[in-house]
């Protein structure tokens, strides 16, 4: 915490927090004496997760600098680490990576650290007909074979990034969660059928989409799955009949389609990366026309592909990424508008005022910006609250 360069009273209540640990049994309202116990942090604790992870800061620096030779990544979800590292051969990659993992080791023996090796897992990406087989020895002579499908964060991954395995099991996944609502689903003594929606869209439809901005391209064999899954719901819900109409039952419901739902996913993460940092790491892989402010990590050849504001009419050019994809799914809604509008300070502080004087609703006709020209915006009585003209909808 001194070579981060934080506060003196903040390395003080750490320590504080550390030390003097104690515990006490209560049974049936009787409590004996505090006892003082040598443990470590409890893992429960939410300060635990801010600690580790100021433990563990320089771990990803040091690497780095050791070898600035190979392209090395490393992505970290506090306990959960992986690391990529890109070549030309799967040989070459398991040389580099050998000694990378013998530096981790080497670094965790200093520092008092323990890697799980059950849990450490090795793929190798590539886009042959057959996967690689490779194997990494750690420092305890345990081997670690490459395998066809990784689990992180909650996604599989398999090594050929197809996601045909992480949708497989996200569809049984709610569809068991499914099974288990259905005698909630009782239209006799059970809920209403709001509810029942209700309990659809928070329960199921969170486990199956989730992260579905990493595969959704329109596929009919994904679609197919998970609109098996939706009409078994919608006949749950409604307690109607096999030989039902499907497209019905929606409207019954007032639930939208696959395609509807999982655009409307993607493009709300569209607009999430625009207002992310400069740093983040999923900006850095943004092209440069989407983000004019910052500079980024992705080369494109626009040769060859296709950027995020580019359509393709008669080229067989293709996005590079699946994140410029998605990106591109906001191009399509901004096409028509000639200038983006911004919200800047200016507007903000306008708005304000406006509220200071009680102003219910206003109208600003050609008022003109530093960079854009706003041609109608109407505020109203709420903060930082803006409505989009009829001319912009269309």
């Amino acid at each position: 915490m001194q070579d981060l360069h934080l506060l003196h009273i903040l390395t003080k209540w750490v320590q504080s927090f550390l030390l003097d640990w104690t515990v006490s049994l209560v049974f049936d309202e009787e409590r004996n004496s505090d006892q003082k116990v040598k443990s470590k942090i409890l893992q429960s604790s939410s300060i635990s997760l801010i600690l580790f992870l100021i433990y563990i800061r320089f771990l990803f620096t040091q690497v780095k600098k050791q070898h600035t030779d190979s392209q090395i990544k490393i992505l970290s979800y506090i306990d959960d680490v992986m690391m990529t590292i890109k070549g030309k051969s799967a040989e070459k990659n398991s040389i580099v990576l050998k000694k990378v993992v013998k530096s981790l080791f080497l670094w965790a023996k200093d520092n008092a650290i323990v890697f799980n090796d059950s849990k450490t897992e090795l793929m190798h990406f590539n886009k042959d007909k057959e996967i690689a087989i490779l194997t990494v020895t750690l420092l305890n002579n345990i081997i670690i074979k490459s395998s066809e499908v990784i689990w992180w964060l909650e996604v599989w991954f398999d090594w050929k990034l197809t996601f045909k395995d992480h949708v497989k099991k996200k569809v049984v996944s709610a569809t068991r969660t499914l099974h288990l609502l259905h005698r909630l689903f009782s239209s006799e003594w059970g809920l209403l059928a709001a509810a029942d929606r209700q309990l659809y869209i928070a329960c199921i439809t969170s486990i199956s989409d989730y992260e579905c901005q990493m595969w959704f391209n329109n596929q009919k064999g994904f679609l197919n799955s998970f609109q098996k899954l939706q009409n078994s719901a919608l006949r749950k819900i409604l307690e109607a009949y096999k030989t039902s109409s499907f497209s019905v039952m929606k409207i019954e419901v007032t639930i939208c389609s696959l395609i509807v739902r999982f655009q409307k996913t993607c493009r709300l993460y569209a607009l999430r990366i625009a207002c992310m940092t400069e740093n983040h790491s999923i900006r850095q892989r943004t092209s440069i026309i989407y983000s004019l402010k910052y500079q980024t990590e992705l080369n494109l050849n626009e040769n060859k592909f296709l950027n995020w504001n580019e359509i393709n009419i008669q080229t067989i050019k293709k996005h590079s990424t699946q994140l410029i994809r998605i990106l591109h799914t906001l191009f399509e809604l901004l096409s028509n508008t000639p200038k983006l509008k911004e919200y800047s300070s200016e507007t903000s502080l306008r708005e304000f005022n406006m509220r200071d004087f009680n102003m219910r609703d206003f109208n600003i006709k050609d008022f003109n910006m530093r960079d854009s020209d706003i041609k109608e915006t109407s505020f109203s009585q709420k903060f930082c609250d803006i409505h989009i003209s009829n001319k912009d909808k269309d």
